[in-house]
């Protein structure tokens, strides 16, 4: 008896400590799902972890309280968000502060992608706040977000795949404005753009994200910073950057099953006509064979 109303009055407490704004390096933090404050704490420990590896790796900023809000419809989604485009499903506003994703239920995304989600929207809280008046590439911006979350799929690796041999990748200067890209779009987008980060650390190796950002604090021009960290231009990296793509990209696409049944398919017909045609012959030199012995003792009878 008394164990259990212990145990009762232990839940009661963590739920009220739960359900308050928690505090994360970057500020107090509030959840908030279908207009409740959430006592979610799987929620909060992966937004504590998370603003505090991004202090620990580039810096504080300024401590501010911020909401992620989660409504319960669709249209409350959009209404709120004003500026999301028909396809997200996610979005910070910065200057309120505020993170808003849309329901898991609705969207249909399982817990591992909320979670990416939830990572990646707390990273462009963060950049926001820590480098205020340095405008920066947008798909440096969305890169880096995709690189924290780790949200640089094989599926993402095969739409560059397929772009490349379509001839339809996008060029650098053309990953920006994201909000106003269409759908069939979007996806290549986020790809190129986390295969740009992944590139800037392949040429220039993996401090050069640190360095970039410490130069941008600074104030110092995004492709003024490249030049003096790597002594590369923005035509320097374009280059590299397409180069790489085709190095690490050209043949993925072959590992969708799909695509590798339609490439292979001519040779199998190949081959299945190559096997069939020696097979054909075999036969009609048995027959020239057993022609040649019937003619033979036809000739001993005689």
């Amino acid at each position: 008896m008394m164990k259990n109303l212990m145990l009762i009055i232990f839940m009661a407490f963590t739920n009220i400590i739960g359900a308050s704004p928690f505090e994360t390096a970057m500020g107090n933090c509030s959840i908030i799902i279908n207009n409740k404050l959430s006592h979610n704490l799987e929620y909060q420990y992966l937004v504590k972890k998370e603003t505090q590896r991004l202090v620990e790796k580039y810096g504080r900023v300024e401590y501010q309280e911020y909401q992620i809000i989660v409504p319960s419809t669709k249209k409350e989604f959009y209404k709120l968000a004003r500026t999301a485009p028909e396809w997200g499903i996610a979005i910070a506003k910065s200057k309120e502060n505020k993170i808003l994703i849309q329901p898991s239920s609705i969207s249909n995304m399982s817990k591992k992608r909320f979670n990416e989600i939830i990572v990646h929207e707390l990273n462009h809280l963060y950049i926001h706040r820590l480098i205020r008046n340095n405008p920066m590439p947008s798909w440096f911006i969305e890169g880096i977000a995709m690189k924290f979350s780790n949200e640089f799929s094989f599926t993402d690796k095969i739409e560059i795949s397929n772009a490349i041999w379509k001839n339809s990748l996008l060029p650098l200067d053309a990953l920006k404005n994201f909000n106003t890209k269409k759908q069939h779009q979007i996806k290549l987008a986020y790809a190129q753009s986390a295969a740009a980060v992944n590139a800037l650390e392949y040429y220039y190796n993996d401090k050069i994200l640190d360095k970039l950002i410490q130069l941008l604090k600074k104030e110092v021009y995004f492709w003024d910073a490249i030049n003096q960290i790597t002594g590369d231009d923005k035509i320097d990296f374009q280059k590299k950057y397409e180069e790489y793509l085709t190095k690490y990209f050209l043949w993925i696409f072959l590992l969708n099953a799909s695509n590798i049944m339609f490439v292979l398919f001519p040779f199998i017909l190949t081959l299945g006509f190559y096997i069939k045609r020696k097979k054909n012959i075999k036969i009609l030199n048995k027959w020239a064979l057993e022609e040649e012995l019937i003619e033979m003792q036809k000739d001993d009878i005689n």
